[in-house]
């Protein structure tokens, strides 16, 4: 999968539709054959400003993003991505966009590029805030996407709250969940946990070490 081999929801408030969602942009529950819709769920608590991994932990991470989507827009242009960072709260930062839509894309490629490091770590805020993102605030339309949907997880992992739980919620719900662990070495990075939030897809583990193999 070439993304393993790469590489603010507050206060339990539920956000508006219009805060996740350009009402100009096409909704992202049209049917599309094929679409794939994927949330990048990216830690960017004050960690991640670390240069153990060059140029930071949040570089390596923006950079393995942008790699993803431009291999997917070439090769999957149908499919839909969205950005939700997280630190001590979590926000939305780009709402769902086509990869085949030039406007959308280069607003999704921006708001990455501008995102900084700073607060603590609460990864099971950004895994909720991005499961409200893919649903547009409403579970029941889980059931109308009849798609795949993927969440990709780019953390240093060392995370407040139960990001267990959460991840467990998601995954039951029918989301895959990847994640790939951002450090110095595995020993900067709480692997245990990490492994517990991620799939197995086909009998194989979605969690690796970005510093592993082709990372």
């Amino acid at each position: 999968m070439f993304f393993q081999n790469l590489m603010k929801r507050g206060g339990g408030l539920r956000l508006p539709k219009s805060a996740m969602f350009n009402p100009k942009w096409e909704h992202p529950d049209f049917q599309r054959e094929g679409a794939t819709l994927t949330a990048f769920v990216l830690d960017v608590s004050g960690s991640m400003s670390l240069t153990d991994y060059l140029p930071t932990r949040l570089g390596a991470g923006k950079q393995a993003i942008n790699a993803y989507s431009e291999n997917r827009r070439r090769h999957r242009p149908n499919d839909c991505v969205g950005l939700v960072t997280f630190e001590t709260t979590a926000k939305v930062v780009c709402p769902l966009a086509w990869l085949d839509h030039p406007q959308q894309f280069q607003t999704f490629q921006r708001r990455l590029s501008n995102v900084e490091a700073g607060g603590a770590t609460r990864l099971d805020l950004g895994l909720s805030l991005a499961k409200d993102l893919l649903w547009c605030g409403n579970p029941s339309n889980r059931q109308d996407l009849n798609r795949p949907v993927r969440f990709y997880v780019l953390t240093d992992g060392h995370s407040e709250g139960r990001p267990e739980r959460v991840a467990k919620q998601v995954k039951q719900a029918g989301i895959v969940i990847e994640i790939v662990g951002i450090g110095g070495s595995p020993d900067e990075v709480n692997e245990p946990v990490l492994k517990r939030c991620a799939s197995v897809e086909n009998g194989k583990l979605l969690y690796r070490f970005i510093g592993d193999g082709d990372s």
